[in-house]
This record gives structure tokens, sequence and C-alpha cells, in this order.
């Protein structure tokens, strides 16, 4: 069931986006990199960990378990039970940039509402600069009906 979700996780990533690198009119350019890829991950609060894999592992894990344990499951009854969630850890460690891949919009506005609740982090990095970081997950709300 990792092994699946971890694929289903990567594939989402590829497809919200890569790094932007210029644009044409003279704005700052906002670099995006997808979690998978980034070179330092974001970091939840109360990560650590000696490696960066470790602090990514933390980091994925203490989002999942927020937005499992903040979301109203009420509203799924009767309804699809895995939700695509899509958003940007800016380079500041702001969440912005919210999305879902459901069909309903108040399951939409429930999913923004609990993102939007997620505490700041310390951002990721590549190549020495701070960036803003595309982070994508699935959450399957039928796993914690079974247990």
């Amino acid at each position: 069931m990792k092994a699946a979700f971890l694929l289903t996780f990567s594939l989402l990533l590829l497809h919200i986006g890569h790094a932007q690198e210029a644009n044409n009119n003279n704005k700052p350019t906002i670099v995006k990199v997808p979690f998978s890829t980034v070179e330092i991950s974001p970091v939840y609060p109360g990560c650590k960990g000696s490696t960066n894999e470790a602090i990514k592992k933390c980091t994925q894990e203490s989002i999942r378990s927020f937005l499992l344990a903040h979301f109203n499951q009420e509203l799924l009854k009767h309804r699809n039970k895995r939700l695509g969630i899509h958003f940007l850890i800016t380079s500041s460690g702001a969440i912005t940039d919210i999305s879902a891949t459901i069909p309903h919009k108040y399951l939409e506005e429930e999913i923004i509402r609990i993102v939007s609740l997620l505490p700041n982090m310390e951002p990721g990095e590549r190549r020495g600069e701070k960036v803003g970081v595309l982070y994508g997950t699935i959450l399957d709300y039928s796993e914690r009906e079974k247990s």
C-alpha cells in the first residue's frame, strides 16, 4: 500500500508542473520545484532528522496526519473517499495556491479550509536559494475507517 501511495504521489507531482525559469514581464521569477525533486525539503514544524530524506519523510507524514485529523469526514458520506490535494509551500514557508482534484465544490472548499490551517514551514532550497515547493498528495479516508 505504501509503495502504491508513493508511486501515485510521484506521478501526481509530475503533472503539477516543473520549475519555472524566466518570464518576459520583468517581474521577479518565482521558482517552483516539485517536492519529490527539491534539493533541501521544506520542514514541517517539529520535524528533525540527520538527512534530507528523513526530514522529507517526517514532513510528508506530518502534513498527511494534519489533513486527516482536521477534515470534516461527514462530508464524505456516500462519496469518493480519495482526495487529491495540491498546494505551494512558498519561498517564505507560507501555504498558497491550494487546489483539489475532486468533483464536488463543497469538498474543495473543505480542502482549502484545512490546508490553509497548516502551519508555516521552513522553505525548501535549490542551488542554495529558497524556492517555492509544489506539494501534492492523495488522501484516502477509507483507510481511516478500517482502523
